[in-house]
């Protein structure tokens, strides 16, 4: 029997046993709680501490917030969680997420559901799910926030036209397991987390050109981009990492005019990483322009590199960021004629930044991000004025207009002058063919 199953064993006779809980310098001790099949009453376990008092935790109708007050690791291996929410008594409130490392830094930080077990007045006790107690002497529950779904009753509006799914809570905790003998204790620490300005945030895409295909279609790129500033100053963006979720979106239409809808499954994308030297491109088939562009980037250079072209309405959305992240591209193709084609692309959903490293003053940071989940609406148009246009033949035109005004590129030209051609040839062939016809019949 190993150290770890023994310790287990005697920590479920000493179920009662309390360790005093003491606070030095920011640093806690609390007692271990071992949880039964049936999930104990959450104010029973934190009653255990004899230094925990009700009355220092007031019911306020007013206040919405989410507040992490303790952790347990449960007899079966559960990671077990206890929150103080001031206006649960007038306003029911449950928590969807917890942002957290299983480390001492906030690498590897990720989203955790959470099950609510049980509340008595204004304590919840939840389950952290997909979390096994590690078998290790010392466990780190480094918790960056804790979220929750937004509520049109009590929370603001949608932000910069973007909708907010969950909102979140600074935690900024870093809980310490450790096995120390036959007992479990429990340590806390304060930690520092940088929390994006929810005002400034702003999800949008471009949409590029792509390529034609070889059956009646064309493809376009839409590039999706999230920009933000911060409560805490950054010189330089090193590294950054996301997680959202992205489904596929059919669209039938008749004669320009949309006949059905069909939504695939949300696919999650987690711990997303995107560092300074990352490049991100689209336009790469055939009769396609390419673009590339840095995955990191300020929002200065953003909105004055003339090769994003980006709308004045979308500059406005930027004008409060700082930093842009351009993070995904998908896929976007158009197939069918204008009798009936098929549009097939995706939308992107539930975007929150988990961890950013950075420089302030000469002093390199990595920290977790308090940050929503927010959504760009699924109608919301490109960000690139210049690729508002749709399809290929619409960029065709926008080609022989530059070459004849003299501000085509040279694939521009090239696209154009190929254009002409094809052009030229189809028109000798349609007056070959009249001709052919009207011999025909007067023959």
């Amino acid at each position: 029997m190993n150290k770890r199953v023994k310790s287990k064993i005697k920590h479920i006779i000493v179920l009662l046993i309390l360790l005093v809980t003491a606070f030095i310098g920011g640093r806690g001790m609390f007692p271990a709680f071992a949880a039964t099949t049936e999930y104990s009453d959450v104010l029973a376990d934190l009653q255990k501490d004899e230094e925990f008092n009700v009355a220092d935790y007031p019911d306020n109708p007013k206040d919405y917030s989410l507040n992490v007050i303790q952790i347990a690791e449960s007899a079966a291996g559960e990671l077990l969680l206890y929150t103080y929410q001031p206006c649960q008594k007038t306003k029911y409130l449950v928590a969807t997420d917890l942002k957290m490392s299983l480390n001492e830094s906030a690498a590897g930080t990720k989203l955790y559901d959470l099950t609510l077990l049980n509340s008595s007045g204004v304590f919840c006790k939840y389950k952290v799910t997909d979390v096994t107690v590690s078998e290790a002497e010392t466990r780190y529950y480094n918790i960056t926030s804790i979220y929750r779904l937004w509520d049109k009753e009590i929370d603001k509006d949608e932000v910069s036209g973007n909708d907010i799914n969950e909102v979140t809570y600074a935690v900024g905790k870093l809980f310490v397991v450790k096995d120390e003998g036959d007992s479990i204790r429990y340590y806390c620490n304060e930690l520092s987390v940088i929390e994006i300005i929810p005002e400034t945030k702003y999800i949008g895409y471009f949409r590029y050109f792509e390529g034609i295909g070889f059956i009646i279609s064309y493809s376009e790129a839409d590039c999706w981009y999230v920009g933000f500033d911060t409560n805490k100053p950054i010189d330089n963006l090193y590294e950054a990492e996301l997680t959202f979720k992205s489904r596929v979106v059919e669209q039938t239409y008749i004669f320009n005019v949309q006949s059905g809808e069909r939504f695939h499954e949300w696919q999650t994308i987690e711990n997303l990483k995107l560092t300074g030297e990352d490049k991100g491109t689209a336009g790469n088939g055939i009769f396609g322009h390419r673009y590339e562009w840095d995955r990191i980037v300020s929002k200065d250079k953003f909105v004055t590199d003339p090769n994003y072209k980006l709308s004045e309405q979308e500059k406005e959305n930027l004008k409060d960021c700082r930093w842009v992240l351009r993070f995904y591209e998908t896929e976007r193709t158009t197939t069918g004629d204008y009798k009936t084609k098929l549009v097939k692309s995706s939308q992107v959903s539930d975007v929150t930044i988990l961890r950013l490293k950075f420089e302030t003053a000469g002093k390199t940071y990595d920290l977790g991000v308090v940050d929503n989940k927010q959504s760009p609406k699924p109608d919301q148009r490109p960000g690139n004025s210049v690729n508002e246009k749709q399809g290929f033949f619409a960029y065709v035109w926008s080609c022989l207009v530059k070459l004849f005004t003299g501000k085509a590129d040279i694939w521009e030209t090239v696209v154009a002058v190929v254009a002409l051609l094809v052009a030229v040839v189809a028109i000798v062939l349609v007056i070959k063919f009249i001709k052919f016809v009207i011999k025909g019949v007067f023959k």
